[in-house]
């Protein structure tokens, strides 16, 4: 069994935490954007609580089996692509043995997995990206949720003029490292970008809170 389906199973929820901030941020009429959805999980709470979700994943088997889980939502679209700086192809280069949730292109800013006390192995194929900037949402975003083994600052660079123009909260998933590190100089590299704009805040984990400055 996946180790994501161990905890759920286990806890009834995954990334408890995460759910916490985004019930208590999004309300009915709001926009939004989960980047690195996976199965969907955090999407699925969006969709109950806002009015429309963008839910981003690269990965096709994760896309198809978020597909499935939520085929009823009506207020949901989905994109089997990444999300970076630039609009390209690039073939994946590796996965994490049992855990669906981690696998990684060959241009990740962070470099290939480290992890020994993990087994990887070569993922085969190619991920389709694109920046957020140009996916043409015509709504403000309340809230963006980015969990991308590594490509976070990719992702804000290629979706600045969206994020500085709506202002959304932002839930990050940023390591500095493949094997746990949570450096909070690491996160200004990444959301360097953003730091006249937003404070950050730790929350558990890799998980960072990222609120704009009004």
């Amino acid at each position: 069994m996946d180790i994501i389906e161990k905890i759920i199973k286990r806890d009834g929820v995954w990334e408890e935490h995460v759910q916490s901030l985004i019930k208590q941020y999004v309300t009915e009429d709001d926009i939004c954007v989960d980047i690195g959805s996976h199965w969907g999980f955090h999407t699925e709470l969006m969709c109950k609580l806002g009015k429309w979700v963008y839910s981003f994943e690269a990965d096709t088997e994760n896309y198809l089996k978020q597909k499935e889980r939520l085929k009823n939502s009506t207020n949901l679209s989905l994109f089997n692509i990444g999300l970076s700086d630039k609009e390209e192809e690039v073939e994946w280069d590796w996965k994490v043995i049992g855990n669906s949730g981690s696998n990684g292109l060959k241009n990740n800013p962070m470099g290939t997995y480290t992890d020994e006390s993990h087994s990887i192995e070569k993922k085969e194929g190619k991920a389709r990206l694109q920046k957020l900037d140009n996916i043409g949402i015509p709504y403000s975003v309340k809230l963006i949720k980015i969990d991308v083994e590594g490509y976070e600052s990719k992702v804000i660079r290629g979706g600045i003029d969206t994020i500085l123009n709506d202002k959304p909260i932002i839930l990050l998933e940023s390591w500095s490292n493949h094997y746990g590190g949570v450096e909070e100089e690491s996160l200004k590299k990444v959301i360097h970008p953003l730091l006249p704009h937003y404070t950050y805040k730790h929350i558990k984990d890799g998980d960072w809170l990222l609120q704009p400055i009004h």
